[in-house]
């Protein structure tokens, strides 16, 4: 009977370790919506109409002679580039 009951309590320990592993935090998150397309602000009008675009006058480097240029974030409704 004893060694059930500390059976039991590993395997609820256990579970709720690997629970918590799967779960992410309110940090998490709120790093996730910043990243996620769908989720970006523009930061002048508050629009979550955005694209990314290629700053064509930021060069990161070359690829087979092809450039690779720094991506930004364009607001569609104002126009406003950020990033």
């Amino acid at each position: 009977m004893l060694s059930e009951r500390k059976k039991e309590k590993e395997n609820k320990f256990k579970y709720e370790i690997k629970e918590r592993r799967w779960r992410r935090t309110d940090e998490e998150d709120m790093i996730m919506s910043e990243v996620t397309p769908s989720r970006v602000k523009c930061p002048k009008c508050g629009s979550i109409d955005v694209k990314q675009v290629e700053d064509k006058s930021k060069v990161i480097s070359y690829t087979g002679g092809q450039p690779i240029y720094k991506k930004v974030w364009k607001c569609k409704k104002c126009g406003e580039t950020w990033g």
